[in-house]
């Protein structure tokens, strides 16, 4: 029986960009099954970005964890095991955009039905991404400094949404005549300016 062996590439990330790597791709984390993804990372590790190599210190500050990568045993011959710091900074980078961005999306929805605290708690529970990994404090700057201002009320929309249907059920059931029906529809165009 021939044994395969793994190869891996360690990264330092920060704690909600591993926890979202690993939700998404597994651990180790496998971009196998998307091929867009690999790509970009594998364009990391072959061309080693050394520009501006004391922009960054030698350890990164905020990413805390380490996330291990698996790569195919050609690519590890190929281009080698280690990401520069350029490489890793690209790489948190575009994990932790793709995180803020599902982040921002679901928290302005859920606004429109929901407080902003509550929206982002909510997100914390849903997404497993607990105090010690996203705190709420830095979703919230995230949000104020990025998130869209939802105008939209949903309760009101529900609302309107609710009435029209029941006056066309009244309506189909001949609980109300057409001109009753224009009377309603009417007096609830009204009560929404």
């Amino acid at each position: 029986m021939k044994q395969s062996t793994k190869f891996f590439v360690y990264v330092q990330v920060k704690p909600y960009v591993k926890r979202f790597l690993e939700i998404n791709y597994g651990t180790p984390v496998n971009f196998e099954k998307d091929p867009k993804t690999n790509r970009f990372f594998i364009n990391l590790l072959r061309k080693p970005d050394s520009r501006n190599r004391n922009k960054y210190p030698d350890e990164l500050c905020k990413h805390t964890e380490e996330v291990e990568v698996l790569v195919s045993k050609d690519d590890f011959m190929r281009y080698g095991f280690e990401l520069s710091r350029n490489g890793s900074v690209k790489f948190g980078k575009y994990f932790e955009d793709l995180a803020k961005f599902k982040a921002r999306n679901y928290i302005e929805f859920k606004r429109g039905f929901t407080q902003l605290k509550q929206s982002i708690c909510d997100f914390q529970e849903l997404f497993d991404m607990p105090e010690e990994v996203w705190s709420y404090e830095s979703i919230k700057k995230d949000i104020d400094r990025n998130g869209a201002k939802t105008d939209m009320d949903f309760a009101s929309y529900l609302n309107s949404f609710f009435n029209r249907m029941y006056l066309n059920h009244l309506l189909k059931s001949r609980a109300i005549t057409n001109k009753g029906f224009r009377y309603y529809e009417k007096r609830l165009q009204n009560s929404l300016e």
